[in-house]
Parts: structure tokens; C-alpha cells; sequence
């Protein structure tokens, strides 16, 4: 007999089925019994690009295929296109969260005890996409006093950036900067993780995640937005830029942020960054 459902479905998790389910006279919702699948909805988040975010789109999506690439738990997600005359480019992001609850902010230092090794993923991801706001409203967790599950979404202000410092002049600007500080010339707020980034610990594996992310996938995910809301040249640059700070990775994380945060660094990190910044002036 099947476990039967609990009240309340943790909202990260919950679909739909209004169609091809029976419930049994004891009441347990049944997927087809033939074919053990249903036809349901899971709904859906749109972004379009607009004049305080215009290059929401292009920002989102490549972000997505970058941020997918190394592991972080970012959802589903597509391009698509608005039913007005105008067809505007949308992206879309799935949405486990049929009753439209708006989800509690998080709390950063509770997620950094909990969840250290993905706290440290999308900070390193954050320094390699520029990116300018990520807050406790983009991120989201099951249980927020003891979270076991992240989300992680949200990026229409990395790379080409939102409507202060643009397109690529800000490319150009933050090319060796984190971009994820007060400090930086985005304009942005600090990254809601930093303060609470203790050790460096975790950022080694996600230092070699980027580092291993195929230069065609980079291409490729830039390349898909030309014409789609960015030019072929801003494409190029973003290839160039997001190459560069690939290749620049172990730097920016064992050297400017570690050194933003005061972290002390292991040995072979010590080592491992000095021939970085060595290789870089030569």
C-alpha cells in the first residue's frame, strides 16, 4: 500500500496532477496504474528583460548554463516566449510552488553552519559571473533554521549587469575585480554570504569545478544569445571575459576574496595562488 501523503508538501517538491490521478476510497492519490506516469502542472517564473534590467534574459540564461555546469542546484529552466503580439524572449525557471507562497528570506549564517560546501559553490560561481546582488531573497532553502536543501536562482544583474554600470563597459571594468563586494564599481550590495565565509575549507573543489567547465559550453551559452538580446561583439566579450576569469579562478578566490574575508589559507593553497599571481604578471 503506498505511504500516504503528508498535509503539508514541502513546496521546493510539490506537482500537481488534475488530470490522469484517482484518489482511492481511503484516500491515496494513485499515478496511472498501467503506465505509472500522469499528465500535471509545475509552474513556471518568466523573466523579460526590461529598462532597470535590460539584459535580464541573456544574464539569466547564461548564468543558468554555467551555474548548472558545476553543480549548483539551480532549477530547471528555459527559454521561452511571452503569448502577447510581441513575442518577447522570456526565461523561464521552474517553479515547485503551485499555491504562489513567497518563501522566507534566508538566513546566511544559519546556511553557511548547514550547508558550508554550497554556500562555498555559489560564491566562487558569484565571483566568476560578476555577480552584484545576490541577497537572502534569491536564495532559498526547505527549512530555514535547519536547511538541507538549496535553490539557487536569480542572476538578471551578473555579467552584462542591470541598469547602473551596463552591457560591456561594466565587462571591461570588473574584468579582475570579485564584483561581489560594496567596494567594487558595480554599485551593488555585498554578497549576503560573505560575511560568514570563515574558511577555505570548501572553495577548493569549486575552484576546480570551474576551472574544468569545457571552453565550447562557455561559447555556446553566450553564442545562443545573439541576436536574442545581446550583440555578437557583447557576445565575444563575455566569451573573453568569463575565459579569462576562469583561467584567473584560484586567484581571485585564494587571493582577493580570502584576503577580502581574512581567511588563512592552507599550504598548498598558499603555493597554488603564488604561482597564479606569478603566471599573471608574466
Amino acid at each position: 500500500m503506498p505511504k500516504k501523503l503528508p498535509r503539508a508538501i514541502d513546496p521546493f517538491y510539490r506537482a500537481v496532477f488534475p488530470l490522469d490521478t484517482i484518489k482511492t476510497a481511503d484516500g491515496y492519490e494513485v499515478m496511472d496504474k498501467d503506465w505509472g506516469r500522469a499528465i500535471g502542472f509545475v509552474l513556471a517564473r518568466h523573466r523579460c528583460s526590461h529598462q532597470y534590467s535590460p539584459y535580464g534574459v541573456p544574464n539569466e540564461y547564461i548564468c543558468a548554463r554555467l551555474g548548472t555546469a558545476i553543480g549548483l542546484p539551480i532549477p530547471p529552466f528555459a527559454l521561452s516566449k511571452h503569448s502577447d503580439g510581441a513575442r518577447r524572449l522570456l526565461f523561464s525557471s521552474l517553479d515547485f510552488n503551485p499555491a504562489g507562497l513567497r518563501l522566507p528570506p534566508i538566513l546566511p549564517d544559519v546556511c553557511m553552519e548547514h550547508l558550508p560546501s554550497v554556500c562555498a559553490g555559489i560564491i566562487t560561481f558569484d565571483v566568476w559571473v560578476a555577480n552584484e546582488d545576490r541577497h537572502d531573497m534569491n536564495l532559498a532553502v526547505d527549512k530555514t533554521l535547519k536547511p538541507k536543501l538549496m535553490r539557487v536562482y536569480d542572476h538578471d544583474m551578473a555579467l552584462f549587469g542591470g541598469c547602473k554600470l551596463n552591457g560591456i563597459p561594466r565587462l571591461d571594468a570588473l574584468t579582475d575585480l570579485l564584483a561581489i563586494t560594496d567596494r567594487d564599481v558595480t554599485g551593488g550590495s555585498e554578497h549576503c554570504l560573505l560575511p560568514y565565509l570563515k574558511s577555505s575549507d570548501y572553495l577548493e573543489s569549486w575552484v576546480k569545478r570551474v576551472q574544468s567547465v569545457p571552453k565550447w559550453l562557455i561559447v555556446e551559452a553566450c553564442t545562443t544569445m545573439v541576436k536574442q538580446g545581446i550583440s555578437k561583439e557583447e557576445s565575444k566579450v563575455a566569451i573573453a571575459f568569463l575565459l579569462h576569469r576562469q583561467s584567473e579562478i584560484r586567484k581571485l578566490i585564494f587571493g582577493l576574496l580570502c584576503t577580502h574575508c581574512q581567511i588563512q589559507l592552507l599550504g598548498h593553497q598558499k603555493a597554488s595562488t603564488q604561482r597564479s599571481l606569478f603566471d599573471f604578471e608574466e
